[in-house]
């Protein structure tokens, strides 16, 4: 009898009665064995999810009140992509405070049905206000003083979300690394999307709930953007960002050059301004004008500006009631927003101003760049 010809790992020899060997193949070889594991992995895993979406918090919240299950490993999941354009970029998010579900006042996301925005009169499925995942996208929620607030990157929101998180009542509040207070699955907070599209609404028109944005002077924020994601770091936050974005970008960062093999700096401010600013869209320099869709704008009833906004923090507080137990005392200098370090961060800013725009054409740019910041009719700035 010919013998075919089998690899070892696919065959085994069986002694028939007549004493001859002969190869029998096996029922499952190397290869079907690999395709079964990798399809009962992925059985597995989408049971698990669809599992933890149909799991129940909270109850009372209401129908459609489900959430997947939050562990201190899942609020850092986010951070733990490694960023091709930098191998040696090792993740820091071991450094941050982790949340579980005993220590943390924020709410289950509720899940959401294309119904649930019938017959509403502002709130839409897609508006930016209520998606989940940016951390500068929607609105923070504080719903014992009814205070709906717009963060915008570069304006104070470092400093507004430990308040909120001293208002949540979190004893580290004062809490400061690469994902407190920010990150929106570690920070403890409660987002416009906690909430049904039904409240959500309500919260954004109802007029006893106060809903408040602060604005910068438009130079001086693109030039703290440039600061802190150009030169900070040699410009490791605007390769991540920017890399993918543009051919030419590619170039001008150096995108398939390693860290230590960069120029420093890696931009100028004019190059930032003239390029990087116009093809990499990045809330840290988007204008402050497109924070919110149109139609949301004249609903804002709170309008703070970083030139003062000591006073106008303590305003805003006072008008919800918050400021005797949370702005007026625990801060580094008293009060929220006060003393020597506040006003040495203003001049501080004033100069670098003066040093960085050093050209009425770097300053007509900037101001054509966010020509609508200066236009818009809430805000209420001017040319400087």
């Amino acid at each position: 009898m010919k013998q075919v010809s089998m690899s070892p790992l696919s065959r085994v020899v069986v002694t028939t009665s007549s004493g001859k060997n002969r190869p029998r193949r096996r029922f499952f070889s190397l290869k079907w064995m690999v395709v079964a594991g990798i399809t009962l992995w992925v059985a597995v895993f989408l049971t698990t999810e669809i599992l933890a979406w149909v799991q129940p918090n909270n109850a009372g919240r209401g129908v459609g009140s489900y959430t997947l299950p939050r562990t201190g490993e899942d609020t850092m999941s986010m951070g733990n992509k490694r960023n091709k354009v930098f191998p040696k970029f090792k993740d820091r998010a071991s450094k941050s405070a982790q949340f579980t579900k005993d220590d943390s006042r924020q709410l289950p996301r509720p899940l959401v049905l294309p119904s649930d925005f019938e017959g509403l009169k502002l709130l839409s499925k897609n508006d930016p206000i209520y998606q989940w995942g940016s951390w500068d996208e929607s609105p923070i929620v504080i719903e014992s003083h009814k205070l709906l607030f717009f963060t915008i990157p570069k304006v104070g929101c470092t400093v507004f979300k430990q308040l909120f998180r001293r208002m949540y009542g979190y004893q580290s509040w004062k809490e400061h690394n690469d994902f407190i207070p920010h990150h929106p699955m570690s920070n403890g907070l409660n987002y416009l999307y906690h909430y049904k599209p039904r409240e959500a609404e309500r919260m954004l028109t109802d007029p006893s709930w106060t809903r408040a944005i602060f604005f910068r002077d438009p130079k001086e924020r693109l030039l703290s953007a440039y600061l802190d994601k150009v030169l900070h770091e040699n410009g490791k936050y605007v390769r991540v960002h920017c890399c993918g974005n543009n051919p030419s970008l590619k170039m001008l960062l150096h995108c398939q050059v390693l860290l230590d093999k960069l120029p420093n700096p890696l931009l100028t401010f004019a190059d930032f301004l003239e390029k990087i600013v116009l093809q990499c869209k990045d809330p840290h320099w988007r204008p402050q004008a497109h924070r919110l869709p149109d139609l949301y704008w004249p609903y804002i009833n709170f309008v703070g500006h970083m030139d003062h906004i000591e006073q106008d923090t303590k305003r805003l507080l006072q008008k919800i009631g918050a400021w005797d137990e949370f702005g007026a005392h625990g801060w580094e200098s008293g009060a929220i927003f006060s003393g020597a370090a506040s006003v040495a961060h203003a001049t501080d800013a004033r100069q670098k101003v003066s040093s960085y725009y050093m050209s009425p054409q770097l300053i007509q740019l900037a101001e054509h760049l966010h020509k609508v910041d200066y236009e818009h009719p809430v805000v209420s700035l001017s040319n400087r």
